[in-house]
């Protein structure tokens, strides 16, 4: 049996693999395995009591990262970076969470083998539609009131501000963003006498502003005249007209109660339901809104679905003009996630755009919420494949090499345990550090009692192409047997000035010269690999390689 993997991963990208491998009588198996090392901007990543795009995401920022008990806990940012543009891919799930990501960001799968269910972090490469990721369900409630600003009276006309955010305000304040707009100094919600909510915000513009004067602009729309209310709206972050108002981001900091309140009001405007339809939506001309009020109705664990778009063209009188209809609909899940942590089926995978990136890294499990879907972060590369050599006769080829760049840490290792009398096997790890980047070899093997006559081979050989790099050698050797034979050898080595300048006095380039010896380090381990895996290698060695030097 063969085993042979390839992995490019982004910096800090974590990965663990600990597959086992078993070989009865005289059987052969060799494991070959290579590592080379993120979401598109715009992600929203759910903070301890707000919701940021991941580009905005800073070290010190707390975010909500799943525990192994599947319960929610509050953990640190300890770094973010920015990558250089990559193809991306757009992933949506049945329920229409989606998110923007690379190839080889690790998601949270649920994958069906055999008769049993496995969990796993599985790239986004290796998933498939039907595969089941987790997503976010019932999330702490750590929001607080909003201490608003405060705004100075300068109109005629009685007015209050408020001081703090209360369930009634923010209400309001949704309705307002589904049926409001202002003037210079008068402000309408377009509410007609018969609408059920009319009473409602009659009275809130009364207990909460002390604005009981309202009149109307014909039959639909009420006005209310107050140039402090003006003042008011715009500063709290809610101006803008219909195609431009946003949530600003202190609503995502709010209790449960009042982001929900924001949802009610805005659906007690613009919403409603289909005949024949249990889902409710709501409709508006401005998409990016409806993005926002998503996000806010996942951060308070509500079940929002998918946003669609409707547009027809119309032809002006004579057909000298064509004008674009388009407005846009957030539907509504009739049920809301009951556990912290649900599983829905990934409905399809497209191609996205190629962008810049970006990553963090967080304390502790290691893993948060972007747009309501649990991924892991980018931390570290872990390789421990183990073979179980059962049978007389048996023999375990490990062929293990890591290239670590700027912060990464590619921890390769593997396991070889001895059950059967006769058997034999060779570890070969071959590595390479650069931007203070950090290789290690964890290595245990394993003789039984039992297991007379073995042969075991390990060596570890590295290469560090700074001074601020770094590798290490973990070896572990549990022998049962008496009679073993076992041979250990570990290399760490410097690109040579002397090995430069012979290779520059031959006219190439520096960093030429620093290539020409990595590839020639690997050279051994490329040997043994298929020739497309060879290839792919070779070609991934170029790209790492580039600004080593400098």
């Amino acid at each position: 049996m063969r085993y042979t993997t390839i992995q490019n991963w982004s910096d800090n990208v974590y990965n663990l693999v600990t597959k086992r491998a078993y070989a009865h009588e005289r059987a052969t198996v060799e494991w070959i395995d290579g590592n080379l090392g993120c979401l598109a901007g715009g992600s929203r990543i759910f903070t301890n009591n707000n919701v940021k795009p991941i580009e905005e995401i800073r070290p010190g920022d707390h975010v909500y990262s799943v525990t192994p008990d599947f319960e929610w806990k509050r953990e640190r940012v300890v770094a973010t970076k920015k990558n250089p543009p990559r193809q991306t891919y757009r992933v949506t799930t049945i329920d229409h969470r989606e998110v923007i990501a690379t190839d080889n960001h690790p998601f949270l799968a649920l994958r069906k083998v055999g008769r049993v269910r496995q969990l796993a972090w599985l790239p986004l490469a290796a998933l498939r539609a039907g595969d089941e990721i987790g997503l976010s369900g019932v999330i702490p409630d750590h929001g607080k009131p909003y201490e608003l600003p405060f705004v100075r009276r300068t109109g005629k006309n009685p007015f209050r501000a408020p001081l703090i955010s209360d369930d009634d305000l923010m209400w309001l304040l949704g309705f307002y963003l589904g049926d409001g707009y202002k003037e210079r100094s008068r402000v309408y919600f377009a509410v007609p006498p018969a609408d059920p909510a009319e009473p409602r915000v009659r009275r809130l513009l009364g207990d909460i502003f002390g604005l009981n004067e309202c009149s109307r602009a014909g039959n639909v729309v009420l006005r209310v005249n107050s140039v402090d209310l003006c003042n008011f709206v715009d500063a709290i972050g809610f101006g803008g007209g219909a195609r431009t108002k946003r949530i600003p981001e202190w609503v995502y900091t709010l209790p449960f109660s009042q982001k929900r309140a924001v949802v009610d009001g805005y659906v007690a405007a613009d919403g409603h339901v289909r005949l024949n339809h249990r889902n409710m939506s709501i409709t508006s001309v401005n998409r990016a809104l409806l993005e926002d009020v998503k996000a806010l109705a996942l951060s308070c664990g509500l079940n929002p679905l998918k946003v669609a778009t409707w547009s027809r063209r119309e032809r002006k009188p004579l057909g000298i003009e064509e004008k674009l209809y388009e407005h846009h609909m957030l539907y509504f899940g009739e049920s809301r996630p009951s556990t912290p942590v649900y599983f829905a089926e990934v409905m399809k995978i497209e191609p996205g755009e190629v962008v810049p990136t970006f990553d963090i890294e967080v304390e502790g499990a290691s893993n948060f919420i972007a747009n309501g879907i649990i991924v892991h972060n980018s931390k570290i590369t872990m390789k421990y494949p183990a073979v179980y050599l059962m049978g007389e006769g048996a023999h375990a080829e490990v062929m293990s090499a890591a290239f670590a760049g700027t912060g990464q840490h590619q921890d390769a290792g593997s396991k070889a345990i001895h059950v059967a009398p006769n058997t034999t096997s060779n570890i070969v790890s071959r590595s390479i550090s650069k931007g203070s980047g950090r290789t290690s070899y964890r290595g245990h093997v394993r003789v039984l009692p039992k297991a007379h006559d073995v042969r075991v081979n390990v060596r570890c050989d590295a290469l560090l192409l700074d001074a601020e790099s770094r590798s290490d050698t973990y070896p572990y050797m549990d022998i049962e047997s008496p009679d073993v034979t076992i041979g250990h050898e570990a290399t760490v080595s410097k690109v040579g000035e002397d090995q430069i300048f012979y290779l520059m006095s031959r006219g190439i380039t520096e960093d030429e010269a620093t290539a020409l010896i990595v590839n020639g380090f690997f050279e051994p381990f490329v040997r043994e690999l298929p020739m497309e895996y060879a290839v792919e290698l070779n070609r991934l060695l170029a790209l790492s390689m580039e600004g080593a030097i400098g």
